[in-house]
């Protein structure tokens, strides 16, 4: 039986949530915008950079590239882009 977690539990898994969805955006709106890899990763940053905004996995490059290449491949592995 798993334990019921507490509010300041599921305030940080929906904190975490948040984070990785902010990033999707992100990382969606450059391949809207067509940008490459390198510069979707680039742009995180400059995100980051912004006053008032922390979110970390913004600059969790491996997290990027990850999502980006999961976004850019067919069901066969062949890059869409």
């Amino acid at each position: 039986m798993v334990p019921k977690q507490t509010n300041t539990g599921g305030r940080k898994v929906g904190a975490v949530k948040q984070c990785l969805i902010e990033v999707e955006d992100v990382i969606s709106g450059c391949m809207r915008d067509r940008l490459t890899l390198l510069e979707t990763v680039e742009h995180c940053k400059q995100q980051f950079k912004k006053e008032g905004v922390y979110n970390p996995y913004l600059t969790d490059k491996r997290l990027i590239k990850k999502i980006y290449s999961s976004w850019t491949k067919d069901p066969s592995g062949e890059v869409m882009i």
